[in-house]
């Protein structure tokens, strides 16, 4: 991704700036395709390194398109087409609101965020996206066509520089995940600071006596009722037992709890909908989601399978 995203920008620095008018005709319009891109690679780029086991969610999907249409409409000229209108300004605002929504995705998912690095990481985000915003917004109203190929060559110089850099000095792919030498390595516990195992101690005690079932827990919640700095638990967390955000450590309780009782067959009656209030989740839509991505299956249909094998083992001594 950095490979094409790196391309991208060299490409739009090549058709924008003043290198834009000595590329051959026949050469401009396939340079300038490949440099409409930017916004799309870089909107998915950041999203990357901002979650874990990365995928677009819900209405993402269409500001896919919405950011890659931009230079397809560029290139066959659109802005002919009649009634396009509506079309060309979502297309000309489509790097706002990439911006926007990657600021958003790195302000609201922070204080689940687990990894030191990238929770730091985040705050940086925003400075960087603001300030290119701010720059490339203010060589608008420059009066000099001169100036204005000057501050865009440079606004585009930086990326592409920073990203050749790493890209050439062969950076570890972990360093881009924020991957720590102790976070998620050897057994649980194992990468605790020694000075933090009461602690680590004290929140598995918690979790295993059911707190881990309040709804609406979050990590600083959690603190309080441990009575430690939310930061602090969060390394816990993090370098202790492995865990990158922090809805994936209480959502593996809650479906371990879950598990058990949509295999029990006492409990076969219960709604699927109960079970999940009573492990902890406030919406059945997101317990069939995060039970789908760990189990490859939807509840119901574990439950039915479980239930099956329970039934079949409980026949079998006496067949035999």
């Amino acid at each position: 991704m950095l490979a094409v995203l790196s391309a991208s920008l060299a490409a739009l620095e090549m058709t924008t700036g003043p290198m834009g008018g000595a590329l051959p005709d026949w050469l401009w319009a396939p340079v300038r395709l490949i440099g409409g891109f930017n916004v799309a690679l870089l909107w998915l780029f950041c999203l990357s390194i901002l979650r874990d086991g990365f995928r677009l969610r819900g209405a993402e999907g269409a500001g896919l398109v919405l950011f890659s249409i931009g230079p397809l409409a560029t290139t066959l000229d659109l802005g002919a087409v009649p009634d396009s209108g509506v079309l060309l300004t979502l297309i000309g605002l489509a790097p706002v609101l990439a911006i926007g929504h990657i600021i958003w995705v790195a302000i609201s998912e922070r204080k689940r965020d687990l990894v030191e690095g990238r929770y730091v990481a985040r705050v940086w985000l925003v400075l960087i996206l603001l300030v290119a915003a701010l720059v490339s917004l203010g060589s608008e109203y420059l009066a000099d066509d001169r100036q204005v190929h000057l501050v865009r060559l440079l606004v585009a110089s930086l990326p592409v520089a920073v990203i050749l850099y790493i890209w050439l000095t062969a950076l570890n792919s972990g360093r881009l995940d924020f991957e720590g030498s102790k976070s998620g390595t050897g057994p649980a516990g194992s990468g605790v600071d020694p000075r933090d195992r009461a602690l680590l101690a004290a929140l598995t005690e918690r979790m295993d006596a059911g707190l881990y079932r309040e709804p609406g827990l979050t990590l600083e919640r959690l603190a309080e009722v441990l009575g430690t700095p939310a930061h602090r638990l969060r390394a816990v967390i993090n370098q202790g037992l492995g865990y990158r955000n922090f809805p994936a450590f209480v959502n593996s309780y809650r479906l371990d709890h879950a598990r058990g009782a949509l295999a029990d067959p006492a409990r076969g009656r219960e709604t699927v909908l109960a079970i999940a209030y009573e492990s902890g989740f406030s919406a059945l839509q997101t317990f069939n989601r995060v039970f789908k991505e760990a189990e490859q299956e939807a509840p119901t249909r574990y439950r039915e399978r479980q239930l099956r094998e329970a039934a079949q083992n409980q026949k079998l001594p006496l067949d035999s």
